[in-house]
């Protein structure tokens, strides 16, 4: 779980904003071009909220606190006018 960086995490939620991202972006659902790009990260942080309520992890709930403010980040910086 910790493995997989935040920013590559993020990627497409950015690049669909329209803000820059010079992360390497996942392939397989993540791909850039996939339909179900964001797919991934909705099960990600599922599993994450699994894990931190079964052993209290704490670096565990910080990485997926970031993931959850970098979407955030991501819709109120928008640069497109999709919602």
């Amino acid at each position: 779980m910790m493995r997989l960086p935040n920013d590559r995490l993020l990627h497409d939620f950015r690049i669909n904003a329209g803000i820059a991202s010079d992360a390497q972006p996942l392939g397989g659902w993540e791909a850039p071009h996939s339909e179900l790009r964001g797919h991934f990260v909705g099960h990600y942080l599922s599993a994450a909220a699994q894990l931190y309520a079964t052993t209290s992890d704490a670096a565990i709930k910080t990485k997926a606190d970031g993931i959850v403010a970098g979407i955030g980040s991501a819709k109120r910086n928008s640069t497109t006018t999709a919602t």
